[in-house]
């Protein structure tokens, strides 16, 4: 984990929801979710690279008659 996560208050709030006993999420867990949340607010995409590219190829393959739907 990141030093300058320490004072994060996103990282701070899972440790406290992880503090409830009925919680199913681990620290880690809820530490992954939130930065998933601090990345759709920013407006970055929901896909990798390799993945956004992957699905690039498969567009063009179905308009290239590659491939039918």
């Amino acid at each position: 984990m990141r030093e300058d996560t320490q004072d994060d208050p996103m990282v701070m709030t899972a440790r406290k929801a992880v503090a409830n006993a009925m919680s199913r999420f681990t620290c880690q867990e809820w530490i992954a979710l939130l930065a998933l949340r601090r990345r759709y607010r920013q407006g970055q995409d929901w896909w990798s690279a390799h993945e956004l590219a992957h699905l690039h190829f498969l567009r063009w393959l179905h308009e290239t008659g590659g491939i039918e739907s």
